[in-house]
């Protein structure tokens, strides 16, 4: 007599009761299985689960469920047909960081197209090597792990901090985090200052009111004046934002400057404004050189902070990439799993003069060319290659010119306040100094829209 075979109903009363951790997702990268290991491991629950997609996306989040499903995201190769066996990584429901492997098996239909993805996870020490991870899969795995560390040790998760200079500004943040003195960002042109001003706002306890931003560098001296006056005299309204960022404040009107320190140091400030400020000049120079006032930069100075350009931070360069190109997968239907190495290798040939925004463009433009799962050298915009070319060839400085009026009313304005400044606002002792009719001086203050 023939053994009976057991239903289908039972193998999936098996699968679904087993110890061993066993998930499924359909060509869409949707979970359609989550056995009871798997709930174990993950403390997540099969109804929580199935029906979710997986992006291939790394990002330190509270939700327990997002954790996991990000983490068991396979790589765009395993939907190509590839074996995989990879570590992952994820934060459990205990804030345990655990990384077991999984086993990643494309499941093919009779006429060849693939069905779905079957993952086994396996808690082993070393992977098996035939289906060794590739290096960009690494980069994944690492990337996961350094943003749950630092979400854990900084409750900042977005900041790529793998290199020393990175990390010291982590801690820095950390402190900005727990106090309102005003903070000021210093560095090169793209380093991501107002980013940071953002963040740091963003993770107070202020948090729940608008970040507002002035571009010092944009707007002309009439415009500052307006728009720091609109901002001051409604502050303390319904809605009113909680935080000022002068953006390139090394490019405030000099009067402005004086006038701003003396609303602090008077205590007209108010007290729900938080003040940050950014420059990509050294403000002591500056300060030397009369060209800032000195009691403002003590005022915007309480905490600063400085972002290292992008060449001095190279330890950060490929999870730097490797976050841009997940960011990418988050809002895209097409999925990458990395760059290969001949990519990485250019890019640190390179010196970035627009540091960390000029990375994120290439990166990002790379993503939109690629056809396959990594980012390879034909994927790269070709104003990179230009960039890279006049690099070598070290081409002159193109010059710029300004008007000679403008320059003559700039530097007459900047030599009116700093003689009042230092005749401690004494018009007739400034009128002699400056070798002017104490009348002639009125004028030229009114006619220089200067804040007495």
């Amino acid at each position: 007599m023939p053994k009976k075979i057991r239903g289908h109903s039972g193998v999936v009363s098996w699968l679904t009761n087993s110890n061993r951790p066993i998930f499924m997702l359909d060509h869409r990268r949707r979970i359609r299985f989550f056995n009871r290991g798997c709930a174990e491991i993950t403390g997540c629950q099969p109804e929580d689960m199935i029906g979710k997609i997986c992006k291939y996306h790394s990002e330190a989040v509270d939700n327990l469920i997002e954790r996991v499903l990000n983490s068991l995201a396979p790589p765009t190769e395993v939907f190509q047909g590839q074996e995989l066996f990879t570590k992952i990584s994820y934060v459990d429901s205990s804030g345990d960081l655990r990384s077991p492997h999984v086993l990643y098996l494309p499941l093919f239909n009779q006429i060849g197209d693939l069905d779905a993805v079957l993952g086994i996870m396996l808690e082993l020490d070393e992977l098996a090597p035939p289906l060794q991870s590739t290096f960009s899969q690494q980069l994944h795995v690492e990337l996961a792990g350094l943003m749950q560390q630092q979400h854990q040790r900084y409750n900042q998760a977005t900041l790529i901090a793998r290199s020393p200079a990175m990390r010291s500004v982590s801690k820095q943040i950390l402190v900005a985090r727990h106090c309102n003195a005003p903070v000021h960002l210093d560095g090169e042109a793209g380093t991501g200052k107002q980013y940071l001003a953002r963040t740091i706002h963003y993770s107070s306890d202020n948090s729940e009111s608008a970040f507002v931003m002035l571009d010092c560098g944009r707007l002309p001296r009439s415009d500052q004046r307006r728009m720091l006056k609109e901002a001051l005299t409604h502050a303390g309204e319904l809605n009113a934002p909680s935080a000022l960022f002068l953006k390139d404040v090394d490019r405030l009107a000099l009067d402005l400057q004086v006038w701003l320190a003396e609303v602090i140091e008077q205590d007209e400030w108010p007290l729900q404004y938080r003040l940050f400020t950014s420059s990509t000049h050294n403000l002591p120079e500056m300060v030397e050189q009369d060209r800032f006032d000195r009691s403002f930069s003590f005022t915007i100075g309480t905490i600063c902070i400085t972002l290292p350009p992008l060449r001095e931070r190279v330890e950060d360069l490929e999870l730097l990439c490797q976050y841009f190109i997940e960011q990418s997968n988050q809002i895209s239907e097409k999925q990458l799993t990395g760059l290969t190495r001949e990519v990485l290798d250019e890019f640190l040939q390179y010196n970035w003069p627009g540091n960390v925004r000029e990375l994120k463009s290439v990166v990002r433009e790379a993503c939109e060319l690629a056809a396959g799962p990594l980012i390879s050298l034909e994927h790269l915009p070709f104003r990179f290659q230009t960039g890279k070319n006049a690099q070598r060839s070290l081409p002159a400085i193109k010059p710029t010119f300004r008007t000679l009026s403008t320059l003559l009313e700039e530097h007459e304005r900047e030599e009116i306040v700093r003689v009042l400044k230092a005749t401690r606002g004494n018009k007739a002792k400034a009128a002699e100094l400056l070798g002017l009719t104490r009348a002639k001086l009125y004028r030229r203050i009114k006619s220089l829209n200067i804040e007495e």
